[in-house]
This record gives structure tokens, C-alpha cells and sequence, in this order.
């Protein structure tokens, strides 16, 4: 039946197939953040255990992340996202029944970071970049990460309810039976494009990507994206709690940075079919330092918290599919997921540091103020970086793109 799609129809269920991972996958994740305390005060395992689990979940996401783009790029996505899931929903299972910090790194830690490898946008967006065509891959995987947003919307509340009610056990368990979702859903995003002949393997396509300037430029300020996203999922309510400011409000700012996510990944997704994504990238970036730097030195009031979720939300996921539209224009589309893979390793570098460095921060120094000024400064050398880039006209002549 599948094979009898047409190509319009084919398209639209894989969008709603790759939003529909993106929503449970990326939802589960964005609530994270609200079992830092739990863990704390019910389990007495350390905020600096918590966000070393994070930390190392990030940590190997990236790691496995170029590896499981190669798969994809071989094999298909319905091996990688099954099997992602499977990873997933393991790790939540632990971690929901865990008592020592050891069972919540490996739980939340390493399963969960290998898990989302094969689960999230380096396998799911550039498997649907595949089935669309170069006029409009960039505001079909903007639309895809758009409908993803959904779940951040719809879970964090959840989570952060069941967790009040009913605790960790069952709030984890809950985002766990979610995830099994995932799993069929790669079965619509076959692409029709058969594997190149002269297509590097992923050493060699990497190898070929850094002798490209562009492609440094771009990997480098991808470790600021990582640092952002990974500080303020796991510290932001931390940091509200640290302010006087409401319990409720971090959850609901939490699901606000969902609802504007979806705006922006598909507001930008557009634009960057229209507009150099480089340059896309640069004034994300310098949107971030701008809206973190006006969060951190205004007064912090509910509504100054609403307004900063939804500015950042606007910039949140948006990044994916111009960096994915810059590696495209440098390389093309055969070994988009292993180099979208390689960048984002980058980027989860970055998100290591930004979900450690806050525990630390708090832990010696008792309060958050050092990253903050670190994430301004950050968004501004990533936004230097960025518009420093120097994109070819075309992508290369044997790619599909």
C-alpha cells in the first residue's frame, strides 16, 4: 500500500509520521527538568547526580548520533527508531524505579541518550528531507518539528500533574508508554532514493566535511545550540524556584517554549527555502543572546518568564532544518544523517557542559548567574560564526538534492 502512495500523499503521512515521533520523543524529554527536585527531596540523590545524568545522556546522544544517521542512510529509519525507542523506554523504566545516583545516570543517562540518537530530528528530519523535494525540504522538516511540538505542549503538563499526584514511578512510566508510539512510524519514511554509488562511507563523507571551512563554522556554533537547550530544560525551574517565583510557572513556561517551538521551526523552516540558512542561523543565535540577556537582567516576574519561554521557544528546535539546508548546500542528501550526526556531536558537547555546569554552578557558587552571562556571550560568537559562512550556489552535481 505504501508503495502505491502518491508522491503528495506519501509526503504528508511521512510529515505527520515524523511529527508524531518528534511530539512523544521530544515531549518525554522537555519534562525532565521538573524530576530534578523530586529526585532530590524523595530519593535523596543530589541535584549534581541528576544533572550529570543529563549531562551524560547528552553526551551520548552525540555520540551514538552519527552512527545511527549512517544506519539511516544505509538501512532506512525503521530499524534506527525502533530500536531508539526500545532504548528509551528502558531507560525511563529504570530510572522510574531508581535509588541511587549509578541507576539514574545509566536510566536517564545512558540508555535515554542512546535512545534519542534513534529517535530524534538526525534521523527522523533527514529522513523526511529525503522523501521531499530541494524546493521545499526546509519548510517540510520545519512543518515536521512543528507538529513535534505538540507533545511539548501536551506532556510537560502531564508530567508535571502525574508527578505532583502520584510521583517519579509513575510519571516516568507514563512518558515510557508514550514512547512505544515511536516506534512503527519510521515504516513511513522509507525514501524511494536508492544508495549512491559513490557515496563515502561515514569516516570518509566526515573527512570530506572538515576540509570545509563552512562546515567547521557550523559545528562550532552548533555547540552553542546544545548548550542553551540542555541548561535551560534541566535548570530553568531550578533557577525560578532560586527567584521566588511560583512552582506552576516553570511547568507552564515549559509548555509555552513547546507552543512557540512549533511557530518557529515552522516559520523558519519556510524562510530558510527563501533566505541563505546560514544567515538564518546567524540572527537565531543573536535572538537568543538577546532574549536570554533581557531574562537574566530583568526583574523575574510571571509574565517576564512567559515572554522569555515564548521568544526562545521561536528559537528553540528552529535551527534543525537550516543546519540541515547548510550541510545539504555544502554536500547533499546521501549522508545527511551521518553528517548531521557529526555536527550534532557538537551540539551535545555543548549540551553536556550546559546541563553539568548549572548542578556545579549551584553547588559551589549557590546560584546560576555565571552560565547565564556564558549563554549570552555564546550566542553572539555563534551568530559571528554563522554569518561567517560562505555557501556554494548549488549542492554538488551527483547528489539526489
Amino acid at each position: 500500500m505504501i508503495a502505491a502512495m502518491t508522491d503528495r500523499s506519501r509526503l504528508t503521512f511521512a510529515i505527520f509520521a515524523s511529527g508524531l515521533v518528534l511530539s512523544v520523543v521530544f515531549g518525554a524529554r522537555q519534562s525532565f527538568g521538573l524530576f530534578a527536585e523530586s529526585f532530590a527531596t524523595t530519593r535523596q540523590i543530589p541535584l549534581s547526580s541528576y544533572a550529570l545524568a543529563i549531562a551524560v545522556q547528552n553526551l551520548l546522544w552525540g555520540i551514538a548520533q552519527p552512527f545511527a544517521g549512517a544506519i539511516n542512510d544505509r538501512r532506512g529509519p525503521l530499524p534506527v527508531i525502533a530500536v531508539g525507542a526500545l532504548f528509551y523506554i528502558a531507560g525511563l523504566l529504570i530510572a522510574a524505579n531508581a535509588t541511587t545516583s549509578l541507576e539514574v545516570i545509566l536510566g536517564m543517562g545512558v540508555l535515554v541518550g542512546i535512545g534519542l540518537a534513534g529517535t530524534t530530528q538526525g534521523v527522523v528530519l533527514t529522513a523526511l528531507g529525503k522523501i521531499a523535494t530541494p524546493a521545499n525540504r526546509n519548510g517540510v522538516m520545519g512543518l515536521a518539528a512543528a507538529i513535534g511540538s505538540i507533545g511539548m505542549i501536551v506532556m510537560v503538563p502531564l508530567a508535571q500533574t502525574q508527578l505532583a499526584a502520584n510521583g517519579i514511578a509513575v510519571s516516568l512510566s507514563i512518558l515510557a508508554a508514550l514512547i512505544v508510539l515511536a516506534a512503527p512510524a519510521g515504516i513511513l519514511l522509507r525514501s524511494k532514493t536508492p544508495p549512491s554509488a559513490n557515496r563515502p562511507d561515514l569516516i570518509g563523507a566526515a573527512r570530506q566535511a572538515f576540509a570545509e571551512p563552512g562546515f567547521i563554522l557550523l559545528t562550532l556554533g552548533f555547540f552553542t545550540c546544545g548548550f542553551h537547550l540542555a541548561f535551560m530544560v534541566t535548570h530553568l525551574p531550578g533557577y525560578l524556584a532560586l527567584c521566588s517565583v511560583q512552582p506552576h510557572v516553570a511547568g507552564t513556561a515549559l509548555a509555552l517554549v513547546g507552543v512557540f517551538n512549533a511557530i518557529g521551526s515552522f516559520a523558519v523552516g519556510w524562510i530558510s527555502d527563501r533566505v541563505p540558512p546560514h544567515r538564518v542561523l546567524g540572527w537565531l543565535y543573536a535572538g537568543r543572546a538577546v532574549a536570554i540577556a533581557l531574562f537574566f537582567f530583568l526583574p523575574k516576574t510571571e509574565v517576564g518568564t512567559y515572554a522569555f519561554a515564548g521568544a526562545m521557544g521561536l528559537m528553540w528546535l528552529s535551527t534543525i532544518p537550516p543546519t540541515n539546508g547548510v550541510i545539504a548546500r555544502f554536500f547533499g542528501m546521501h549522508n545527511l544523517g551521518g553528517l548531521f550526526g557529526v555536527t550534532f556531536f557538537s551540539h551535545q558537547i555543548g549540551s553536556f557542559l550546559g546541563a553539568w555546569a548549572g548542578g556545579l554552578a549551584v553547588d559551589f557558587a549557590g546560584n546560576y548567574d555565571s552560565i547565564w552571562v556564558a549563554s549570552i556571550a555564546m550566542g553572539l560568537i555563534a551568530s559571528a560564526l554563522n554569518f561567517s559562512i560562505s555557501l556554494p550556489d548549488r549542492p554538488p552535481a551527483f547528489s539526489p538534492a
